[in-house]
């Protein structure tokens, strides 16, 4: 009998245990979850612009066959966001990525500056690891906007819109309870359409992409 009362003692300080830890389990969560955010970030915004294909055009135009191109510079990003709960949330932004050159030494008008703009939504995964530092995946799409035009004339000038699958992995550490700093890698997929210098038509094509710091304020 007393072994019975002991291990029914047992049971009980057991399933309490449980309880209280599972309460606290929730209430970190709860700590975690709902709420609004607003975040602005800075870093390495890049353009894998087609080369040969430009080249291809250069040619045909009776233009030199070597290029430069400036494929890299210094971007930016806006947005928001709603945490729904410690593993998901929503967000949305704007990424100015700022200007990409390609250039042919053969004239000046062969200079083309590209132009980047972004709109873009994504569902995030976020995982909280601990003591205030969490990794997240996103997917969703962005609206790529580029514009492309002639650096010392307007000889040639044009702009597309593509809408694309974009994807994203990170990392953040919370510094307070409602200041964070993130580290991320944002793809974007390609933007513009094939050029024709001859017939002023499209933009050239390129794969846009920005690794970037965030300062992230949730409310």
């Amino acid at each position: 009998m007393p072994r019975t009362r002991m291990f029914k003692s047992a049971v009980v300080a057991g399933t309490c245990s449980v309880a209280i830890l599972g309460a606290c389990s929730m209430a970190q969560a709860a700590e975690l979850a709902q709420g609004p955010y607003v975040l602005g970030a800075v870093g390495y915004a890049r353009m894998g612009v087609e080369r040969g294909a430009l080249d291809g055009q250069a040619i045909a135009a009776g233009l030199p066959p070597s290029s430069s191109v400036d494929k890299s510079g210094v971007g930016f990003k806006l947005g928001v966001g709603y945490q729904f709960n410690r593993n998901f949330a929503v967000e949305g932004g704007y990424d100015d990525l700022r200007s990409f050159h390609y250039r042919n030494p053969g004239t000046a008008d062969t200079g083309i500056k590209y132009t980047a703009r972004i709109w873009n939504v994504f569902g995030v995964g976020t995982l909280p690891l601990d003591d205030g530092l969490l990794v997240f995946g996103k997917i969703g799409i962005a609206d790529n906007r580029l514009k492309a035009d002639t650096v010392e004339t307007a000889a040639y000038q044009n702009k597309e819109s593509h809408v694309r699958a974009a994807f994203g992995v990170g990392g953040e550490y919370d510094l307070t309870d409602n200041f964070g700093l993130r580290v991320e890698y944002e793809y974007f997929g390609k933007a513009g359409s094939d050029a024709n210098f001859a017939a002023h038509t499209g933009t050239g094509k390129g794969s846009l992409s920005l690794v970037s710091l965030d300062a992230i304020y949730r409310f």
